[in-house]
């Protein structure tokens, strides 16, 4: 797509420390090439020395002056270069030869009545680049690479990068810690998901991301917040380069939306005659394992809701500070999503306004897994247990009240009888 136009521009070059201005017609291109757009933008150069304006000659302009010229006028991001690709025109009577061998700023200049013998006209042709990205908290991979897995689902990885003061994208150095929310917002970005992990799958060769500027990096970022709502992140973009490379993320879609929620690593016991089953629960969100963590936001009644999400009848929490806590961890899959803060009434278990995801180191090492004892619906003994406990606490309760109601009667009766004896024995003392 190329698009042409003319627009008059207000060209300010520095010269001896003297601005000088000049209305200029130019063509300008919005042209799409390596799927990026750029605008293109041609201008002729005067110069001003003594109060005198005249025009600049080509001669000793170097594609670095050009390049300069473009940065200071209009974006840092901009290439310049030196071109006879356009037509010039003569604006004043006198010309200047000039050498900017020691920057843009100081170029002394020398008089002349015209450029034929040095160079012609100087025209500067930019190629300015149209921000890629407008949000300095977007972040995403870049030129990610695909890996399916035996299980049906697949793997995107790749360098991420996020989006500069300037408006393109900056890889982000691995000397940078990417924690969970980093993560997640890496992936929601990149495969609207939320799950993923750093580095990437065995055997994996990932590509050098797609960069406008190679020597732009960012070696400071990070992301706030629990929902996606208002997950906020932030990074700087510094000339320089990652001293241990580019920092890498894989992002993951390995589970099916509608999968139930199950009982990871889980291990039956009889207790009282009652069986159980113990495991952390996990379900799917997004395309990857989602687990709870145990992290004392959650309602004590977390546990019952969860059993019953995973089939059973009965469940309460059990502890995550135990040796079997280690045992059920081992082996859970990469690239987990935590959440926290669910509020239970009943049955009935939901986040509140501040629910979401959890970013406590803890919740992704195993120290604070959610682990769940639940019986079975199918347990009849279960059932049975229960009922026979319930009778059995009526039994009792009702011999302890024939118990009382004795009890009582016979005590009432030895006050009786004490009574009479003093009617008899004493009668001064009767009271009515």
């Amino acid at each position: 797509m190329k698009v042409t136009g003319v627009i008059p521009i207000l060209l300010l070059f520095l010269i001896n420390g003297y601005v000088n201005c000049q209305n200029f017609e130019y063509n300008n291109n919005v042209h799409f090439e390596d799927g990026n757009f750029s605008l293109t933008v041609v201008f002729q150069v005067e110069a001003t020395y003594n109060s005198v304006t005249g025009d600049v000659c080509a001669n000793g302009v170097t594609n670095d002056t050009a390049n300069l010229m473009c940065q200071n006028t209009s974006n840092l991001q901009a290439v310049g270069f030196v071109t006879t690709d356009y037509s010039t025109f003569v604006f004043n009577s006198v010309a200047y030869s000039i050498d900017c061998s020691s920057g843009i700023d100081t170029c002394p200049g020398t008089q002349v009545s015209n450029c034929d013998s040095y160079g012609g006209l100087l025209a500067v042709k930019c190629v300015i680049p149209i921000p890629e990205c407008y949000s300095q908290s977007v972040v995403m991979l870049s030129n990610p690479v695909n890996t399916t897995i035996p299980s049906g689902g697949y793997y995107v990885t790749g360098h991420p990068v996020t989006c500069s003061s300037s408006g393109n994208y900056v890889p982000i150095c691995n000397s940078v810690n990417i924690g969970p929310l980093e993560i997640i917002a890496i992936c929601a970005y990149t495969i609207i998901g939320s799950g993923g992990f750093n580095g990437a799958p065995s055997g994996v060769t990932v590509p050098p991301p797609t960069l406008r500027s190679s020597d732009t990096v960012s070696n400071q970022f990070s992301c706030s917040g629990s929902t996606y709502s208002n997950l906020n992140c932030s990074g700087n973009s510094i000339i320089s380069s990652c001293p241990n490379g580019y920092a890498t993320v894989t992002c993951q879609k390995v589970c099916d939306e509608d999968y139930y929620a199950t009982l990871f690593n889980s291990q039956t016991a009889t207790i009282d005659g009652i069986s159980y089953t113990i495991g952390i629960p996990q379900f799917c969100i997004t395309g990857t394992y989602a687990r709870i963590c145990n992290d004392g936001t959650n309602s004590p009644e977390l546990g019952l809701a969860l059993c019953n999400s995973a089939g059973f009848l009965f469940g309460e929490l059990l502890s995550s500070n135990s040796s079997l806590a280690e045992t059920l961890y081992r082996g859970s899959p990469q690239g987990i999503l935590y959440l926290n803060r669910f509020l239970c009434s009943g049955h009935n278990c939901q986040g509140d306004s501040s629910s979401g995801f959890a970013s406590n180191p803890q919740c992704f090492n195993g120290q604070l897994e959610t682990i769940v004892r639940c019986s079975n619906i199918k347990s009849y003994a279960v059932v049975i247990g229960v009922t026979v406990g319930v009778l059995v606490a009526f039994v009792v309760t009702v011999l302890i009240v024939v118990i009382l109601v004795v009890v009582f009667m016979v005590i009432r009766n030895k006050r009786t009888h004490r009574h009479d004896g003093l009617l008899t024995i004493n009668d001064d003392i009767y009271i009515d």
